[in-house]
């Protein structure tokens, strides 16, 4: 039995909330990536490459990897805050990734929220980490989203076990996107 989000993770007490509605967004099924973007600002998009070419100009701010205890399941799920600098305004966007089950990813973008800080009923943090500003512009979503794209067509492979939580591989892969300085392969 697996949870909503298809995870084959065995969840063995379902709490009292639903999620959220996704009945206005703009959805992007591309393999083993859905993409629930649920700001609109990326509704051109119809393919995850296309999206990719979209969030060149959004630059991580900050990563957190969260473990939701409401439910029992394994793997943690990543929340990424990134912005895009317009002429007039800082435009602010949260992207969440969640492990979905084996091979399959559900990303959930959304506008930037104070209230969204807060964790879902009962999460817990578990890495954080604030890029820092002299590298923040040097990296964008779309390095993300070219790894995605990798893994998608099975370019990259990643080695791992059913111990491994893969919300903890992914915040270090993203992390460690963010880090690099002027080095554009992966």
């Amino acid at each position: 039995m697996g949870n909503e989000l298809g995870c084959e993770c065995l969840v063995k007490d379902k709490p009292d909330f639903q999620y959220k509605n996704h009945t206005n967004s703009h959805i992007i099924i591309d393999g083993p990536v859905k993409i629930v973007d649920d700001s609109r600002l990326f509704e051109e998009a119809h393919t995850l490459i296309e999206l990719k070419t979209k969030m060149k100009h959004y630059v991580p701010y900050e990563i957190k990897c969260v473990k939701d205890k409401t439910i029992d399941i394994f793997h943690s799920f990543v929340r990424v805050i990134g912005m895009k600098q317009t002429k007039d305004d800082i435009i602010a966007i949260v992207v969440e990734i969640i492990f979905s089950s084996l091979g399959n990813f559900l990303i959930c973008i959304s506008d930037y929220d104070e209230s969204i800080r807060d964790y879902k009923l009962g999460g817990v943090l578990e890495l954080s980490y604030v890029f820092p500003q002299n590298t923040v512009f040097q990296r964008n979503f779309k390095d993300f989203f070219e790894w995605l794209d990798a893994y998608k067509s099975r370019q990259i492979q990643i080695d791992f076990d059913e111990t491994f939580n893969m919300g903890k591989i992914v915040y270090g892969i993203f992390k460690s996107m963010g880090n690099r300085e002027g080095n554009d392969e992966f």
